[in-house]
């Protein structure tokens, strides 16, 4: 209200200047108009007074300052308005500016606390007994809630003895003991946990008063998840581990005796039998050695892929029927008692192959046709397959090879009845390209099927590649160049089916890339090079067909061999006699059908008819090369070329 007076105190002070303004100016404006003449008009001839015609225009001082006064007036009734319906209120206080303050209020993470007697036995007062442990007739099979009620009774048993024996040395001990918070939130979680119904009958676990009864189903649900038995397998396969470790490393050996390095590397007869992996599960015995490959980033990783023949069928029993046929293992030098992984499909896999660029991934071909791919990380069963039909393989497949580089590379697959397929690694319902292998004579103008039984392809090719068929011929085909793409060449030689092809190791250099060798059932191994039309020598020493032949990595001329007789031959094309094994060792009573050196070349994985897989040591004479060799071999495959062209 005093703000209202005041204003209307300021208004009337205003009026009266404004008043005192007009009476100034009037009387101005009448000693002007006395002091000047009246003056014609030009026009009409009438006098106008200058008082006349001041009056008629308007004065804009006044208009400004009438304008004012009606605003400044109504600004001043507002004012009195709000000034009336405003509440009455105090004079504020003086204000304080301060920093703002946010209090959080964080729980502390659960920590599960134990009184040190759980693990050491107090000394002091004996006026407690120590707490009862169960016996195993009690308690039956260790389980983890068994295990967890087992450490809760001795906890809270002894946690009335530390408050016992600790309460003489002051509240600070027991707050090192036993903090604070902890051992109400343990005891909490211990009731919760231990609350199972006691209703059934079975195996019983005593924690604190409570019993824990656990029924025969519950124990063999738990035992028979996959998470339980997943741990154990891992669990002791880790054991086993260690424990073939400690068996290799003699810990009583004297570094100082003449004995210590003289029998370090003893290999008798140029083999030493270092490992054998054998099917002992009745489930998995009577079945073939189909493949063998040796892993690239872990040396000690074999896979072995197993067929099932269709004449042993019958021998098996009931159970074994039942079973899926095919069977691909990995084993490991390391663990010989069993393979790390296991992997099955409906049909018997006739070969298997190391993807190269994902190692975790093994590629299998079937006896029905199609491509399975296994998955390390995803257990037994395969992640992906072909589908049976008429655009990829009806018959069995005999050959897998990943050609190509990292980023850009394809599986080529080649069956019994002549079809080779190109595959695309993410596209699996149908393969990319189809060629059906058919040769036509140029000079009886036939066209003639191939049927073929192996393929390779030259190192580093992927254009290039070779096939041996069951007439004893070797065809040279191409993917791309030839119209239309497919066999090109022929190569006569063997005299039955070629079981096995095998090109020089591309990690030699290009030094005798050309050469490869055959083996066939003819008895007979054959020596090639795809710049003659004939072979180079014919190696002629088994008494049964010989099956599988495998070139040394590191070594230009020797290379491995296993026949019918269940033998391993060495061949030596540098030795003195080159025409005969350098060293041939009967390994099997069955006969020996896979072979294939491990990537250092100091090992040779051989896999016979019945099953068993055998990893052997190799002198290291027989497998070092000298700087002479390529000079040396040159020679010897001049003197070889004559010796062949004289005997035709």
């Amino acid at each position: 209200m005093e703000h209202a007076k005041e204003v209307k105190n300021a208004m009337a002070e205003k009026r009266k200047k404004l008043e005192e303004l007009k009476q100034r100016k009037a009387a101005k404006a009448a000693q002007i108009a006395t002091a000047i003449p009246e003056v014609p008009a030009p026009v009409t001839g009438q006098t106008v007074s200058p008082a006349a015609d001041k009056a008629a225009v308007p004065d804009v001082d006044t208009m400004v300052a009438e304008l004012l006064s009606a605003q400044e007036a109504e600004k001043a009734k507002q004012a009195a308005k709000e000034a009336a319906l405003a509440p009455k209120r105090s004079r504020p206080s003086n204000l304080v500016v301060s920093a703002a303050v946010h209090v959080l209020d964080i729980p502390p993470e659960h920590m599960e606390c134990y009184g040190k007697e759980t693990q050491t036995d107090i000394t002091g007062d004996d006026d407690l007994p120590p707490p009862p442990s169960p016996s195993w007739e009690e308690t039956g099979p260790l389980t983890p809630q068994m295990g967890r009620a087992r450490g809760a009774t001795f906890y809270d048993t002894g946690s009335k003895r530390a408050s016992t024996n600790l309460s003489k040395y002051g509240s600070t001990v027991e707050k090192m003991v036993r903090p604070a918070g902890t051992v109400s939130d343990v005891d909490e979680e211990l009731t919760a946990s231990l609350s199972y119904p006691a209703s059934h009958s079975g195996q019983t676990a005593h924690a604190g008063g409570t019993n824990i009864t656990l029924s025969e189903n519950e124990v063999q649900e738990i035992m028979q998840s996959e998470p339980f038995c997943g741990f154990v397998a891992r669990s002791s396969r880790l054991i086993e581990r260690a424990m073939v470790l400690a068996e290799d490393y003699d810990f009583m050996v004297d570094y100082g005796s003449d004995g210590a390095f003289a029998a370090a590397d003893a290999v008798t007869g140029g083999f030493k039998e270092a490992i054998t992996f054998e099917l002992n599960d009745s489930l998995h015995k009577g079945r073939v050695c189909s493949s063998l490959e040796w892993s690239a980033n872990h040396q000690e990783l074999l896979l072995a892929s197993y067929a099932v023949l269709p004449s042993r069928l019958g021998n098996f029993s009931r159970s074994t029927r039942d079973q899926p046929e095919g069977l691909c293992l990995i084993w490991s030098c390391k663990l010989q008692s069993r393979p790390e992984y296991s992997f099955e499909c409906q049909s018997s896999v006739s070969t298997a192959t190391f993807a190269r660029f994902s190692p975790w991934l093994i590629w299998g071909g079937t006896d029905a046709g199609q491509l399975v791919v296994w998955d390390m990380r995803a257990g037994r069963l395969p992640v992906q397959r072909t589908t049976l039909s008429i655009h990829g393989h009806t018959y069995p497949v005999h050959s897998l090879s990943v050609v190509g580089t990292e980023h850009a590379h394809s599986l080529v697959s080649a069956s019994t009845d002549g079809r080779c397929c190109v595959w695309s690694m993410e596209k699996l319902n149908e393969p990319v390209d189809v060629m059906e292998l058919t040769y036509k004579s140029q000079t009886k103008e036939v066209t003639r099927d191939v049927t073929t039984t192996c393929m390779q392809f030259q190192p580093g090719e992927v254009n290039n590649f070779w096939v041996g068929s069951d007439n004893g011929s070797i065809y040279a085909g191409e993917r791309q160049g030839a119209n239309p793409p497919g066999i090109v060449a022929k190569y006569d030689g063997h005299t039955a089916p070629v079981t096995a092809l095998d090109f020089r190791g591309h990690s030699l250099g290009h030094e005798f890339s050309d050469l490869y060798i055959s083996t066939s059932m003819d008895w007979s191994l054959r020596l090639w090079s795809t710049k003659q039309a004939r072979s180079i020598a014919v190696l002629e020493d088994a008494t049964e067909a010989a099956y599988d032949v495998k070139w040394h990595p590191t070594n230009v001329a020797l290379f491995a061999s296993c026949d019918g007789t269940g033998s391993l031959n060495l061949w030596n094309l540098l030795a003195a006699e080159s025409e005969t094994p350098q060293v041939k060792a009967p390994i099997s009573t069955a006969a020996l059908n896979k072979c294939k050196w491990s990537g250092d070349g100091r090992k040779i994985a051989t896999g016979d008819s019945l099953g068993v897989v055998r990893v052997h040591d190799i002198a290291v004479e027989l497998i070092t090369s000298h700087a002479d060799d390529v000079t040396r071999m040159e020679a010897t495959l001049q003197r070889l070329g004559k010796d062949e062209q004289h005997q035709h």
